[in-house]
């Protein structure tokens, strides 16, 4: 389940005791304003203040790697992975929601493959995809993945200076 704090507070003070159930963890995108709101009313809160990309078409410079596989998931959303010599998928990037303009992109490479250039691959491929689908994509990290941001902005993503929170909550007993 995901929640969203993207909106009407007064709304969601009302909500959040009836729509989410005790002790259940959950999913949240929140402002950073919020931060202290939240935590006043959720039991644990695991928040990352992550900062907001969006792919400069102009600036992109795809990656090639032959390695690349690019596919969907059964909703059809475009995901792209580069799996090693056993099969076991080392790289993968692909679309974590996307609307009628925009997709989030993200990218997910295994701890002893990091730094050899799988990362820019996949999210190279999953990038020139949502292109060719009509929608800008985006790219959502956390401030400090310092390695994550220079994968985007190598490929052409540039911050939008939006902030963030993302992570996980449990739901208080009332």
């Amino acid at each position: 389940r995901v929640a969203s704090l993207h909106g009407d507070i007064v709304g969601l003070e009302m909500a959040l005791p009836v729509a989410l159930a005790p002790e259940r963890p959950y999913l949240v995108t929140a402002q950073p304003a919020h931060a202290e709101w939240l935590s006043q009313r959720v039991q644990a809160a695991d928040l990352q203040p992550c900062c907001v990309l969006a792919l400069a078409v102009e600036r992109f410079t795809p990656s090639v790697n032959i390695f690349t596989r690019l596919g969907q998931t059964p909703d059809g959303l475009p995901r792209a992975s580069i799996c090693d010599r056993d099969g076991e998928v080392v790289a993968e990037a692909g679309v974590s929601w996307m609307s009628s303009r925009y997709a989030e992109v993200f990218v997910q490479v295994a701890e002893p493959t990091r730094g050899r250039g799988l990362g820019k691959a996949v999210v190279s491929a999953v990038s020139a995809r949502v292109l060719e689908l009509g929608r800008a994509p985006i790219y959502v990290s956390a401030v400090d993945n310092a390695a994550s941001v220079a994968l985007a902005l190598r490929l052409g993503y540039c911050d939008t200076g939006a902030r963030e929170l993302n992570g996980s909550f449990v739901a208080r007993r009332p």
